[in-house]
């Protein structure tokens, strides 16, 4: 079970170190989302694409050392560990095979468009 399992210390490095601020990045807020439903304590740093593991942001280092990038990598990593539930675990094959379509096209098609109008309106 998920509330029986001890949490490691978390820091997550968003690109905006103020909790509570809103971060942009639909990745951030795809791990702080997980983190937070899954009641597990974390705090945020500001973070560097230079010392990123994947030396893109955000990017997660557990218990003082373990660094980790990629925010679907983070969560399957956290899944394994049995930190945050695999939300997928009921879908039907088919299912899950939409939600990665949705995913991919969210993550690897759509967030460039998101991102070209932040230029637009900031």
């Amino acid at each position: 079970m998920i509330s029986e399992i001890t949490h490691p210390s978390m820091t997550l490095y968003r690109g905006w170190k103020e909790e509570g601020n809103y971060v942009w990045s639909p990745f951030v807020t795809k791990i702080e989302f997980r983190l937070r439903f899954a009641g597990i304590a974390y705090i945020t740093d500001v973070g560097s694409v230079t010392t990123a593991p994947k030396g893109k942001i955000p990017y997660i280092e557990i218990s003082q050392g373990d660094r980790l990038g990629d925010s679907t990598l983070i969560i399957k990593h956290l899944v394994e560990k049995g930190y945050v539930e695999d939300i997928n675990t009921k879908l039907s094959p088919q299912n899950r095979a939409y939600d990665l379509a949705l995913r991919a096209l969210l993550e690897e098609k759509l967030y460039f468009y998101h991102v070209g109008t932040l230029k637009y309106f900031s």
